[in-house]
């Protein structure tokens, strides 16, 4: 690894991991996840889907989530996805799509490893969502073994709402809406783990790959980006297994640079063709202890970490500067034309209003 100036450029090992993801890349498909972690004692909670990042999105956006508790005696509980919750144009909460009744339990002893995974097929009704950038945010809850204490991950990308209703952008917008940011906590003991990613590539990458990273909570805290690292997954629904891969490390800072977007080239042509992911994990450097039937008094550390997959393939132009890819650029003459006719409609109701007016006031 070497620094030019303020940008991290990364070389990748040569790597053939096993994927979550498989077949033909699909833009409307990138998968990204969140993970909680709290360990040694509750390992952590996964939460992974399949969306149109950075999309033009009518009516029913399909979302095709994976669940997975690894050495984590927890019980889900409930998957909400919301728009632009918190956010100066947030929606109203008849809007939000919101799973309840899990109750699935995942057996730890604290002593064998376990992991266990779940599929579900995520349909959000849009049609009532403001039009223009909306920053959806898809939340997972399971009920930890700690008195009561909840494991929360979270994923939270932009999509661009398109269904002829008045046009608000959100107040998360940022850049060309390939931005992507995780929240991960147990507890609620410390706040919110954090993660981003600016400029996640919507189509199959080579050379080159520019991204921009944040972690944003307080600089006491660690920063790790790994490149196809994991643990065994199982096959579950349409998310294939995945091996144990050591993976390698390409940075490991602590503290300095949080809250602050820094740039990283990584180099991919050492890659093998074919699916890899690359993880940033935002951690504590402190911790404190649970009770379990178990725990043994060790101090736990909380991280949140965020995961996304990238194809490279022979075939696949490079990103041009500045990580510029077509299919920005084909969202932003997409997006510019939806905007000129949702402006256009308004004006029409406004226009039609105003006749109206006229015609009550002084006659047809």
């Amino acid at each position: 690894m070497r620094v030019i100036m303020t940008v991290l450029v990364l070389v990748a090992c040569v790597c053939v991991p096993a994927s979550a993801q498989s077949g033909a890349y699909d833009p409307l498909k990138v998968a990204v996840e969140a993970q909680a972690w709290w360990v040694p004692n509750f390992g952590h909670i996964h939460l992974a889907v399949k969306a149109p990042i950075g999309r033009v999105v009518s009516g029913t956006m399909e979302l095709d989530a994976r669940f997975l508790l690894h050495d984590n005696p927890a019980a889900l509980r409930v998957l909400t996805v919301d728009p632009d919750v918190g956010g100066l144009v947030a929606e109203p909460a008849v809007n939000r799509f919101q799973s309840n009744g899990y109750n699935d339990y995942c057996p730890y002893n604290g002593t064998v490893s376990n992991t266990c995974a779940w599929d579900t097929p995520v349909l959000v009704d849009t049609t009532r969502w403001k039009d223009g950038w909306r920053q959806v945010m898809v939340r997972l809850t399971a009920r930890g073994p700690d008195g009561g204490l909840d494991f929360v991950a979270e994923v939270q990308f932009l999509i661009y709402s398109q269904n002829g209703n008045i046009l608000k952008d959100a107040a998360f917008y940022e850049g060309d809406g390939r931005k992507v940011e995780i929240r991960g906590y147990y507890g609620g003991q410390f706040i919110y783990q954090m993660a981003a990613i600016q400029a996640i590539p919507t189509t199959p990458v080579s050379g080159p790959m520019t991204l921009w990273v944040r972690a944003t909570q307080p600089n006491n805290q660690r920063m790790i980006i790994e490149l196809d690292k994991t643990h065994a997954h199982p096959a579950v629904g349409t998310w294939p297994a995945e091996e144990m891969s050591v993976g390698e490390v390409l940075l490991d800072v602590s503290g300095g640079a949080n809250n602050v977007w820094r740039p990283i080239v990584i180099d991919t042509t050492p890659l093998a063709p074919g699916w890899h992911w690359l993880a940033i994990r935002h951690q504590r450097l402190s911790g404190a202890t649970s009770t379990c039937a178990f725990c043994l008094g060790e101090e736990n550390i909380a991280s949140g970490v965020l995961k996304f997959w990238f194809h490279v393939g022979p075939s696949a132009q490079p990103l041009p500067p500045e990580s510029e890819d077509l299919a920005a650029a084909i969202l932003r003459a997409e997006t510019a034309e939806a905007r000129a006719a949702s402006l256009a409609t308004q004006l029409a109701a406004a226009q039609a209003k105003i006749d109206q007016a006229v015609t009550v006031l002084v006659g047809p």
